[in-house]
């Protein structure tokens, strides 16, 4: 009985043992899904442009939260903000309206965005590249959004802010979506700058002129203003 009993000790040690060298490491990933985002992997959310995000909508309540997934659509992240590779360029263009010249001065990004439909609602989050113009870069970025055909059904608004010194966040949906964002992000950052809050036109304006982003004026936190 005893050396049965011994027996089955070291069989139970030994399995243990097994299970833990079974356990992967991140140097078992596939080498395509390494080096693809900045300081990490794909599907995570470790970039300031994602905590930017995090503690955006780490301010909605319950009631207000509606299915949402972050990052890019081959590697998302369920239910918050996650990293995107600014290598793709057409899905930073026909998700976020950067041309090949903004896209120049970007060095990282991240998104988040309704479940179902973008154009309910969508924000990203962009870390501007050393002595970028963050006003400039936003001016181009509105008139390039007001230029656009979207399919299907149009958002209502968008907005263009710096939630921190060298960031730039543009949201677009509708309109009850882009108000709650907008007063969540003056809750997470209280000192950001929004550089324009704006309709988006039904019809395209000829091209060269815009439907007045450029001379916009929008109340931050009900009380201080910013023009664009």
């Amino acid at each position: 009985m005893k050396r049965t009993g011994k027996l089955c000790l070291w069989l139970w040690i030994f399995g243990l043992l097994t299970g833990c060298a079974a356990a992967p490491d991140a140097s078992d990933l596939p080498a395509a899904r390494k080096g693809v985002y900045p300081e990490t992997l794909g599907g995570t959310a470790v970039t300031g442009c994602s905590k930017i995000l995090k503690e955006i909508w780490r301010c909605y309540p319950a009631g207000e939260r509606f299915a949402v997934f972050g990052g890019d659509p081959e590697n998302s992240v369920p239910e918050g903000p996650g990293d995107i590779a600014l290598t793709d360029t057409a899905m930073l263009q026909r998700r976020f309206f950067l041309t090949a010249e903004l896209l120049e001065k970007v060095t990282e990004g991240a998104a988040l965005e309704h479940l179902l439909n973008r154009n309910v609602f969508c924000a990203g989050v962009f870390r501007l590249a050393e002595g970028t113009d963050g006003v400039q870069f936003a001016r181009q970025l509105g008139m390039t959004l007001e230029q656009t055909q979207w399919p299907g059904s149009r958002p209502q608004r968008y907005l263009i802010a710096q939630p921190e010194a060298g960031s730039l966040l543009l949201a677009y949906g509708q309109t009850r979506a882009l108000e709650t964002f907008l007063i969540r992000m003056n809750q997470a950052y209280p000192q950001g700058r929004i550089l324009a809050y704006q309709e988006i036109p039904t019809k395209i304006p000829p091209r060269g002129l815009t439907s007045g982003a450029a001379s916009v004026s929008v109340q931050k936190g009900f009380g201080s203003t910013y023009r664009f």
